[in-house]
């Protein structure tokens, strides 16, 4: 009776093995291909990497985008992190929020730069991605757990590029009230996707492991219908 129990798990297995997919979990960190900030003033330069975020330097109100590149990410991604660097912070109030939209401006015309007073509604509205709130004296990595809208949207995104945007939501009209100024394209900006690969390709050893439990299933079947008859 034990060895019929086993043969008929081992038999359940190889099938298992057989006709369901291969599923491997993989983590996918990427750093933003582009990055800048828009005002209604001044609009975007396509050379200036900065991506200050609130009021400052007498242009009003800025809101920043990043971009990532999602060509060589596969699988189906099931969370997502944003991590951006912030060394200079000013703001009269104890924190700050930073929320994420998307935009729906074509990546193509928002890192073209020019003036556009909807790219800079675009960054700041629509479906939202997430928020974190920022204390007024935080130097380091801001992260953004993205939301499952967001989440959705990087699935859809694959083999392409991604842009999100992001506005201070609790701006209170000093000169000075922003996160991430003096920032650079060397500072940290990135993208970490985790995913659920069932289309990942198994080892050599992995393929031998599969292979021998069919064999085993099969031939488990065969000897359980064997002693069957030889019992009647």
């Amino acid at each position: 009776m034990k060895i019929k129990l086993i043969l008929t798990c081992i038999t359940f297995i190889g099938y298992l093995m057989t006709f369901t997919g291969y599923a491997a979990a993989a983590t996918y960190t990427l750093t933003a291909t582009d990055s800048g900030w828009y005002t209604t003033v001044n609009g975007h330069n396509p050379d200036n990497n900065n991506f200050i975020v609130g009021n400052c330097c007498g242009d009003g109100e800025h809101r920043n985008f990043f971009v990532f590149d999602l060509s060589g990410v596969s699988g189906n991604i099931t969370s997502a992190t944003l991590e951006i660097e912030t060394r200079s912070i000013s703001t009269p109030d104890p924190s700050e929020t930073w929320a994420l939209y998307d935009i729906s401006t074509p990546i193509a015309t928002l890192i073209a730069g020019g003036i556009s007073a909807s790219i800079f509604t675009d960054l700041g509205s629509g479906t939202s991605y997430g928020n974190v709130t920022v204390a007024n004296d935080y130097k380091g990595i801001v992260s953004v757990s993205l939301n499952a809208s967001a989440v959705a949207a990087l699935n859809t995104a694959k083999g392409t590029s991604f842009a999100l945007g992001g506005a201070i939501t609790t701006l209170g009209g000093a000169y000075d009230e922003y996160i991430f100024g003096n920032s650079e394209s060397d500072h940290i900006r990135r993208l970490t996707l985790q995913t659920n690969d069932f289309t990942a390709i198994p080892t050599m050893t992995e393929w031998g492991m599969i292979i021998f439990m069919m064999f085993a299933g099969l031939g488990a079947a065969y000897y359980l219908r064997r002693q069957r008859r030889l019992e009647r």
